[in-house]
C-alpha cells in the first residue's frame, strides 16, 4: 500500500486480487478535523480540493505506469514467496 497526501486529500494505492490477476486500486479520501479537534475522513470533497485531487491522480498515474503497463498474473502457490 502506498499513500500520497496533498492538502486535505489523501490518495491510497493498494493491490486488489481479481481472480488470478493482481490489479492496483485507488481510494481518495478527504481528511479534516471536526469541531472537537478529532481527525475524520470522508469521501466528499470541496471545490478547493480539485487541484489536490488532480495532482495526486497525476502522481499515482506516473507511479503506476512507470512500474507496470498491464496487470500481472498472480504467482502460483509453490511454497515460495514472490516480492513485487
Amino acid at each position: 500500500m502506498k499513500e500520497l497526501l496533498s492538502g486535505h486529500v489523501k490518495l491510497t494505492i493498494w493491490r486488489n486480487e481479481e481472480g488470478d490477476e493482481m490489479r492496483n486500486s485507488i481510494t481518495l479520501t478527504r481528511i479534516y478535523k471536526d469541531e472537537k479537534g478529532k481527525w475524520q475522513k470522508t469521501g466528499h470533497f470541496k471545490e478547493a480540493d480539485l487541484l489536490d485531487i488532480a495532482a495526486l491522480a497525476q502522481k499515482a498515474h506516473e507511479l503506476l505506469r512507470l512500474k507496470e503497463d498491464t496487470p500481472k498474473k498472480r504467482p502460483k502457490q509453490t511454497g515460495q514467496m514472490r516480492l513485487c
